[in-house]
């Protein structure tokens, strides 16, 4: 009974040392001469990485413990994304000046890693990024892809200056970050749209200028980074890019990367490349946002919403006089004729005078929707954002005459649910300034 008790302990024993080495090796923390501990990220984080990167023609993704699909599909996104921004910035290889140890930009895809702080982070010429296998981090890539594209617009940025006879001056932190921001359409706190929604802010955090905003050092109020300098410095850089702004285009950004790593400090190369003097911007910012963001962000008190709501009315008087055809023409015949009004038999209206209100009606509404849209669209709307606007409004006009299509119908059956044709237009209404809160 012993020998067989004292066996049982050993063979338990042995399982465990043999489930523990297991584990450790499958890690990649139990046994240190299987990590290789070494990378151009260390000028970042010091992490080893389990020496099987995986290549692709621009990227070589290493990473810990991460698996080989999970780089396999980061190379992949990176690619694509690292296109994009070489077409959108019109660079060709010529104007890359890779390290002297790298031909290839590096990626660390971590999964056994979880910094509190930060998710992301570039470097010359590589990027450290949660793996798509991270068991805490969201691994879905319609959301780490905004922000790796964000971090591959600041390896952009560090390939074009370069490192060739020493660092080159730092570019101001609002620039930098605010370009990366503004290419991706924002990853940290919201795009500002409003002067409303900026003003918000300012009351919050302060009227400082974000142009004003050379190191990260100078973010000293908690949860302002993320809150109010990211989303200032999106609106910063916007504003230069726009043609209702300062004009410039994002090759004007590459120029103005080049020249600095030609020995230009960020200042020279801003002044000589952007289409407005760094000191004046700064001193200037708010007036121009004055001038620049429509007042109010969600489009229920603005031309918009008053143009929605005179096609609601529009929408319904059309339907409902041309339902009441025969009534509508003898009651125009009076009012031309000045003949005495004669009660009529239509079904909605009872006498001619209401008819030839309600036809005045509809033609100001109509004419009150197609300048409010004009002004709404073309003033309140970005210029990228006018065609989502259009489509969002086109598609509103032909859900609301399919409501009032329906109830007239049901009105001609003597249904009572012809009734929703008003509660239908409203919820219609509704859902429309919704979607265009989203776009302006």
């Amino acid at each position: 009974m012993r020998r067989s008790l004292l066996l049982l302990l050993v063979v338990i024993g042995l399982g465990w040392l043999f489930a523990s080495a297991s584990f450790a090796s499958a890690s990649g923390t139990g046994d240190s001469e299987a990590m290789v501990d070494e990378g151009s990220w260390y000028s970042r984080v010091e992490w080893p990485h389990d020496g099987h990167p995986v290549e692709s023609s621009t990227f070589v993704v290493y990473g810990d413990r991460s698996s080989p699909d999970a780089r396999r599909e980061v190379a992949e996104v990176a690619e694509g994304l690292w296109a994009g921004l070489l077409d959108e910035f019109s660079v060709d290889a010529s104007m890359l000046r890779m390290p002297d140890s790298q031909d290839k930009v590096h990626i660390y895809a971590y999964r056994d890693y979880y910094p509190q702080d930060w998710g992301m982070r570039a470097y010359y010429a590589g990027v450290v990024m949660w793996s798509p296998d991270h068991p805490q981090r969201p691994t879905d890539v319609d959301y780490y892809g905004p922000v790796l594209e964000h971090e591959l617009v600041h390896v952009l940025e560090s390939l074009l200056k370069g490192r060739d006879g020493g660092d080159p001056e730092m570019t101001d932190v609002w620039f930098s970050e605010g370009l990366a921001e503004a290419v991706v359409g924002g990853t940290a706190g919201g795009a500002v749209r409003s002067l409303h929604q900026m003003n918000g802010l300012t009351a919050e955090y302060g009227e400082v200028s974000p142009v004003s905003f050379k190191r990260d050092s100078q973010v000293t109020v908690p949860g302002a980074g993320f809150n109010f300098n990211y989303p200032m410095y999106q609106l910063a850089t916007e504003y230069l890019l726009d043609a209702d702004g300062a004009s410039s285009t994002l090759n004007d950004a590459r120029d103005l990367f080049l020249a600095m790593g030609n020995g230009a400090s960020f200042q020279e190369a801003f002044n000589a490349t952007i289409d407005i003097d760094l000191d004046e911007y700064e001193e200037a910012f708010y007036p121009l946002m004055d001038g620049y963001l429509p007042e109010y962000r969600t489009p229920l008190f603005s031309p918009i919403g008053y143009a929605l709501f005179a096609l609601a009315v529009f929408g319904t008087l059309v339907v409902v006089l041309a339902a009441n055809a025969r009534h509508v023409r003898r009651a125009a015949h009076n009012v031309v004729s000045h003949d005495a009004p004669r009660g009529g038999s239509g079904r909605l209206f009872r006498s001619e005078a209401i008819v030839s209100a309600g036809l005045a009606l509809a033609f100001f509404l109509g004419i009150m929707f197609v300048v409010g849209t004009s002004s709404g669209l073309n003033n309140e709307m970005r210029g990228s954002d006018r065609a989502t606007g259009y489509l969002i409004l086109i598609l509103y006009l032909g859900a609301t005459t399919a409501v009032l299509i329906l109830a007239q119908r049901l009105n001609s059956r003597q249904s009572r649910t012809a009734h929703l044709v008003f509660p239908g237009v409203i919820v219609a209404t509704v859902i429309t300034f919704g979607l265009l809160a989203l776009v302006i």
